[in-house]
């Protein structure tokens, strides 16, 4: 069984490696033009109200409408 620092490191591995490729961040990178977006804990409550910065798992910067770079969040009680 993982840690949950463990838990976390791996989460945000896998988005880092990963996130570019999700139909859902592409289609928000592209509704959003730049900026960021952000990965979120599924248990977040109000994910389009106030977010804490420990249910942020990890971003993705956006440039033009399309993502650049993964930007993955391994420090638990941190945005990215």
């Amino acid at each position: 069984m993982l840690t949950e620092g463990a838990s976390i490191r791996f989460l945000s591995r896998v988005i880092h490696e990963h996130v570019e490729r999700c139909p859902g961040i592409r289609i928000q990178a592209e509704m959003q033009g730049s900026g960021r977006v952000y990965v979120l804990d599924g248990r977040t409550a109000d994910p389009g109200g106030r977010v804490p910065p420990e249910a942020i798992v990890g971003a993705v910067r956006v440039e033009a409408g399309v993502t650049v770079r993964a930007l993955a969040n391994t420090i638990p009680g941190t945005a990215c």
